[in-house]
């Protein structure tokens, strides 16, 4: 069972799961297959496992390793992104505001009850019940 403290860090890290998202996409287009010079089979040899040793194709199966790499760490990126998006938008409008402002957004109590028109008490209430209902979704 995930414990609470897990669930907010969970929630905390929405933003950097984003940006990651982004840097991989960048790093993605940095490793452009294409961008090897085409293939010269002057120096192609063939090992006894019939690897292939040409300089060139070696560079390029390894860009194609890290693609490979990249596009699945921002598959798992965006299902947790997803994951944590659909557990917010199962919470009413005021549990929306509270864990967005509060734990993703990382805000002080005191201004983000100022805004909300509630008090810090309430507002402590009803993060404690929306991180609660999203234990339960995200389990």
């Amino acid at each position: 069972m995930i414990k609470i403290k897990d669930v907010e860090e969970f929630l905390r890290q929405y933003k950097q799961m984003k940006v990651q998202v982004k840097i991989y996409e960048n790093e993605i287009s940095t490793y452009d297959i294409t961008g090897v010079s085409s293939l010269n089979f002057d120096h192609v040899g063939i090992t006894g496992q019939g690897n292939i040793t040409s300089p060139t194709e070696q560079e390029a199966l390894k860009r194609k390793e890290v693609i490979e790499k990249l596009a699945q760490k921002i598959t798992i990126l965006k299902s947790r992104i997803c994951l944590i998006d659909l557990a917010i938008k199962a919470l009413s409008d005021i549990e929306q505001k509270v864990v967005i402002r509060k734990i993703i957004n990382q805000e002080p109590y005191y201004r983000m009850c100022g805004d909300l028109h509630i008090s810090e008490r309430y507002a402590k209430k009803i993060k404690k019940e929306a991180i609660e209902k999203i234990r339960k979704t995200i389990s």
